[in-house]
């Protein structure tokens, strides 16, 4: 798997990672795979690109921001839970 790429927009964190065989498992947020709004669902898939996006806020999601910076620091766990296609 490769190091996820990381896209903050306005409202929401969009991650995109790719992989080498088709990734057919889940991708949630730690802690909350209860959550149906915190779980992704790959079954099926089959293609390397695999994209997650988490809602400002949502699934445990924590946001602070420094004094010192612009910036903003989102702050959350995921897990893969993996499954790959055999093909």
């Amino acid at each position: 798997m490769s190091v996820p790429e990381v896209k903050c927009m306005e409202d929401r964190m969009k991650l995109t990672f790719y992989t080498a065989k088709p990734f057919t498992g889940r991708v949630f947020v730690k802690g909350m795979v209860d959550k149906d709004q915190c779980v992704n669902s790959f079954i099926g898939n089959r293609k390397l690109e695999v994209q997650y996006e988490i809602i400002n806020g949502q699934c445990n999601m924590r946001r602070s921001r420094k004094h010192f910076y612009n910036n903003t620091l989102q702050n959350f766990n995921l897990k893969f839970h993996f499954g790959y296609c055999h093909t």
